[in-house]
């Protein structure tokens, strides 16, 4: 997702919620889930995971036309300490 000329992460929990549409930012994880929810936490740390791996991985997601087009997604799991 781009930011002015900053680019960053996004979560999309799929619905047709407009912040889910638009894309939870790290600023917008507060909105989007209510204090106590689990998602809350997960996020942030996923989004920070991914957001401090951009820098080094921007050539990778331009060859893979990820870089300049919000439509396309990384489907990713998280889960914190074992399953």
């Amino acid at each position: 997702m781009q930011d002015g000329a900053v680019h960053q992460f996004a979560v999309d929990r799929g619905s047709m919620k407009e912040i889910d549409i638009g894309g939870i930012t790290m600023d917008r994880v507060d909105q989007r889930f209510p204090e106590g929810h689990g998602m809350r936490p997960a996020i942030r740390t996923l989004l920070t995971i991914l957001n401090k791996a951009l820098p080094n991985i921007k050539q990778e997601l331009q060859a893979l036309g990820m870089w300049d087009n919000p439509s396309m997604f990384l489907n990713t799991e998280y889960v914190e300490g074992t399953t």
